[in-house]
């Protein structure tokens, strides 16, 4: 639609006053079921500018709730999970994330029992065990206990408290001077694995 300035004179012509997408302009209808914004709709018209936007729909509940917002409980569904305690860390992964000593001893004692429990399934069957190999590593077992205790002893009653003289202990811990296999007792722990359990076996059924 065009709107002109009004001729006041005779031979005087009019200008049109409104702009071309103003003449554009259609009026919407009063029917307001026909014209209800919807979602669709709406998604449609801000896609062009805005591709990456999202909308949400929100439904008005006229019942009262038995429980408060704050408690954020999804009353829609309902799932039910099981956790379950993970294993914890080996020694060398646990330095590599630490800066010192003192934060190394920290996390070893703050396992709990669960953490405990899992790690004594999870390396179940020792030598033919993988996850045993890695969590053994820096840690005192029996297999080591004694030569870790003869080496604690002669560090503590000599005057040389050089790094030097510490090596020979953390090698024994840390598996870097020989094959773990090489032990004596992991080798004759080896050896009779399958005598042993027979054994054990048999002292059970009876």
């Amino acid at each position: 639609m065009q709107l002109r300035k009004p001729r006041y004179k005779k031979k005087a012509r009019g200008n049109t006053i409104n702009s071309h997408h103003r003449q554009c302009y259609q009026p919407g209808s009063l029917n307001v079921e026909k014209d209800t914004p919807t979602l669709k709709s709406l998604l449609g018209a801000l896609y062009p500018s805005i591709p990456n936007a999202c909308g949400f729909q929100y439904l008005d509940l006229h019942v009262t709730t038995n429980y408060f917002p704050e408690d954020n409980i999804n009353v829609e569904s309902t799932i039910e999970i099981e956790t379950s305690t993970s294993v914890p860390k080996s020694i060398p992964e646990i330095v590599s994330e630490v800066d010192t000593g003192s934060q190394v001893l920290d996390i070893l004692t703050s396992f709990s029992v669960d953490e405990a429990h899992v790690l004594e399934n999870r390396t179940l069957g020792q030598n033919g065990n993988h996850e045993w190999k890695s969590q053994r590593v820096g840690r005192i077992t029996a297999s080591v206990s004694h030569s870790v205790m003869t080496k604690v002893n002669t560090l503590q009653q000599s005057n040389d408290k050089t790094n030097n003289a510490c090596s020979s202990l953390l090698d024994s811990l840390c598996s870097l001077k020989s094959d773990s296999k090489a032990i004596p007792a992991l080798l004759y722990g080896i050896q009779m694995e399958d005598d042993a359990r027979n054994a054990y076996t048999k002292v059970i059924k009876t």
